[in-house]
């Protein structure tokens, strides 16, 4: 009868750690092992099951885990500022092309698709609008205009709204030869 005993706590210690199934990732690997005990060593169904639940519940935060980062990575704060920043660069990069197509062909190009056929190596996806679709009208290029011999370039910025104060212009214009 001792033993008896000793064998049920012993299996309501394992039932209790089924529930480290819950931590995402590595409560896989626990359940794993806590499916070969309840298997070979307790031949237990209810321990059986209970980490399976329990693994299958883990699995479920895992997923909710990695959709909340996917989320914060492209809709968060620091995401705003880091795609910001990418604008940046990519507008300062537009400008110097857009001043060497000028040179090289008399005018602005009509468009920056236009301008991209040049220079394919240019992005011209605002990051801010490619980010979040809701925030797309018509196109999720960066706002250009050619007036013949200036031209307007710029991105909506982190509010995702043109002529607004957050919107980002090249920072520097490129030198004369």
């Amino acid at each position: 009868m001792n033993m008896k005993n000793a064998n049920i706590q012993k299996k309501n210690k394992f039932f209790y750690l089924s529930f480290l199934c819950l931590i995402p990732a590595l409560g896989i690997l626990i359940g794993i092992f806590l499916l070969f005990f309840a298997v070979f060593e307790f031949k237990s169904k209810r321990l059986f099951f209970t980490t399976l639940i329990t693994m299958a519940g883990g699995i479920l935060l895992l997923k909710l885990d990695t959709a909340y980062l996917k989320h914060d990575l492209m809709y968060g704060k620091d995401a705003a500022s880091g795609f910001a920043m990418v604008a940046a660069n990519d507008l300062d990069v537009i400008a110097k092309e857009l001043d060497l197509f000028k040179i090289r062909y008399g005018k602005y190009p009509d468009s920056l698709l236009e301008l991209k056929k040049f220079y394919p190596e240019i992005h011209i996806r605002d990051p801010l609008l490619n980010r979040d679709k809701e925030l797309l009208n018509s196109s999720d290029y960066y706002h250009y205009q050619n007036n013949g011999d200036k031209y307007i370039l710029y991105s909506v910025g982190i509010d995702g709204i043109a002529n607004t104060n957050d919107d980002i212009y090249p920072r520097k214009p490129l030198k004369g030869p």
